[in-house]
Formats: C-alpha cells, structure tokens, sequence
C-alpha cells in the first residue's frame, strides 16, 4: 500500500503481505488517522 497526502508533504508505504483482512484494514487505517494528526498540514 502507498499514500501520498500532498496537503501535508506525506508518503506512507507499507510493506508486507496483506490478503485483504477486513480488520486489519480498518487498523490501517486508524493507523493512517494517527498519523496524520501528528504531521500538521502546509
């Protein structure tokens, strides 16, 4: 999975094998969420 989030100069890459876990997408993108509320957008 890749992100790129121009409003706040981000790319989020994820490595690893992923089947496509309805659960652990959703942690993911809690995940994502987290991220960024912590990196203040431009």
């Amino acid at each position: 999975m890749r992100r790129i989030i121009p409003t706040h100069d981000l790319v989020v890459v994820r490595m690893g094998h992923h089947k496509g876990d309805r659960a652990r997408m959703n942690t993911l993108k809690l995940a994502l969420v987290e991220l960024m509320s912590a990196v203040p957008a431009r």
